[in-house]
């Protein structure tokens, strides 16, 4: 009966190795399973966040290819506001004028790149027409390319009545490109009567001008002797 006994156990030590082996297989086997498994389990619960990222990819691949371009569009970046320039207005009546001469605003700020019209206030105290010329200057006088004259009273000589006031028209910009360190932009004019020279040049006009009746007769001629 010893006998017996013996041998079923010997028999179970023989296969034991063998059942080992194979557990450890099944183990080895069952950890590859356990990856695709896993990621099975987080996309049905959502944990470790795949199930979030499935369903945003999901979502983007949904929306119309219209949307997707709109939405990539940066916002408009807010515009600088335009830089602003102080100018100054100066008036110089030269020796020779009888009356006002003046600026109708003596500072005023504006941006750049924006017309401006202003005025000059010029008053005949005399009692006899006046022929005046404006000669301008700007300073600094790097800041005068950067200035541009739309209209301006010193394009042409400017006639006043006897007593008579008016204003004389200036309309400008001053260039975005005007240098940064210039901040302030000065206009300066100074107002000369050019009575004399507009009489003579008048006189000039009329003895140019041969009379009606040497335009008829042909004018007055010397026999030829």
């Amino acid at each position: 009966m010893n006998k017996n006994t013996e041998q079923p156990q010997t028999t179970q030590v023989k296969h034991l190795p063998a059942k080992l082996v194979g557990a450890a297989v099944l183990m080895f086997g069952f950890g590859f399973a356990l990856v695709p498994l896993y990621d099975v389990f987080c996309d049905i619960t959502g944990i470790n966040g795949k199930g979030f990222e499935r369903k945003t990819a999901t979502a983007t691949e949904d929306i119309p290819p219209s949307v997707k371009q709109s939405a990539t569009i940066k916002a408009p970046q807010q515009e600088t506001p335009a830089r602003s320039i102080q100018v100054q207005f100066i008036a110089q009546p030269q020796s020779g004028f009888s009356g006002d001469f003046y600026p109708k605003s003596v500072t005023m700020s504006t941006k750049v790149n924006q017309a401006v019209t202003t005025a000059y206030i010029a008053r005949n105290a005399t009692d006899k027409e006046l022929f005046l010329q404006a000669i301008p200057s700007i300073s600094p006088a790097e800041a005068a390319i950067y200035v541009t004259k739309m209209e301006c009273f010193c394009f042409q000589q400017q006639t006043l009545a006897a007593g008579q006031q008016r204003e004389m028209g200036l309309t400008f910009s001053v260039s975005d490109e005007l240098p940064e360190h210039i901040h302030k932009v000065t206009f300066s004019y100074s107002l000369y009567p050019v009575e004399t020279d507009a009489k003579n040049q008048q006189a000039h006009v009329a003895s140019d001008t041969p009379d009606a009746k040497d335009m008829i007769t042909g004018g007055n001629h010397e026999p030829n002797t």
